[in-house]
């Protein structure tokens, strides 16, 4: 088996469609058979027409061992074993053979990362990260500049839930402001999006500290990831809250 990794590569196929989301915005995979059949071909004849170099299949799956088979890309990885046994008419397509799990992880994370170790490619962050544009940035520096937030020692609170059950209450997060603020002297930013100002401007009504609110204004994300670095970040469905000098049963519910 080829374990060295490929020269000259112009182009790369991943196939990664393990998931439903994935499968419905592929392809019109809940159609009848016969259409998904149809779709299927259309689809391998024009990634054939690509003339792809390498393939890594991610997928894992009957349906993508088909589709490498097909492509015919001169290096091709899979997994060895697959996630699932082969069926006794299937055949792993791959020449370059990844471990389920690489880099001696056993994180699902690092089934994805399998594949640079079969090829010899170092792994270079150990936790991944991600970094947000500089343009990103500095915009939302200038606006915690603009609401005169201490960089190192202020909180992004960020109010909202996918589910409605999974909210905490606007009343419930003004009492915690105002215990974390009177104990540690820390700012906070609300942050959200636009259809989270309603709960955000609740908590602005009900705290007695200071609340900078950019609900709506700035997306959360980029205020946090830009200012991770110097601040705090507590939301819904992170991790729990943990400040040392407040019991964490006033934060149940809550995290950081």
């Amino acid at each position: 088996m080829l374990q060295n990794p490929p020269t000259h590569v112009s182009s790369i196929l991943i196939l990664q469609t393990k998931f439903i989301g994935d499968l419905v915005l592929a392809s019109a995979l809940v159609a009848p058979p016969v259409q998904r059949g149809r779709e299927l071909y259309a689809m391998v004849r024009a990634l054939a027409r690509f003339r792809f170099n390498l393939t890594i299949d991610l997928a894992d799956s009957k349906t993508s061992r088909i589709i490498v088979r097909l492509v015919k890309a001169k290096t091709r990885l899979g997994y060895d074993p697959p996630e699932k046994p082969l069926r006794w008419l299937e055949r792993q397509p791959a020449n370059v053979l990844a471990k389920p799990f690489g880099f001696g992880g056993q994180h699902y994370l690092y089934r994805y990362l399998s594949p640079l170790e079969a090829f010899g490619v170092e792994l270079r962050a150990q936790v991944p990260t991600i970094e947000p544009l500089p343009l990103e940035t500095a915009k939302a520096l200038a606006l915690l500049d603009r609401h005169h937030l201490r960089r190192s020692a202020f909180i992004a609170v960020h109010s909202g839930a996918s589910l409605r059950g999974r909210q905490w209450q606007p009343e419930r997060f003004a009492l915690a402001i105002d215990e974390i603020s009177r104990q540690t002297g820390l700012d906070f930013l609300l942050v959200g999006g636009p259809g989270e100002r309603a709960s955000a401007e609740r908590i602005v009504a009900k705290a007695a500290s200071p609340v900078v609110n950019v609900v709506g204004r700035c997306r959360w994300q980029r205020c946090w990831r830009s200012s991770a670095r110097h601040a705090y970040f507590w939301g819904t469905r992170v991790a729990r809250c943990t400040w040392p000098p407040l019991p964490e049963r006033q934060l149940s519910g809550s995290s950081a």
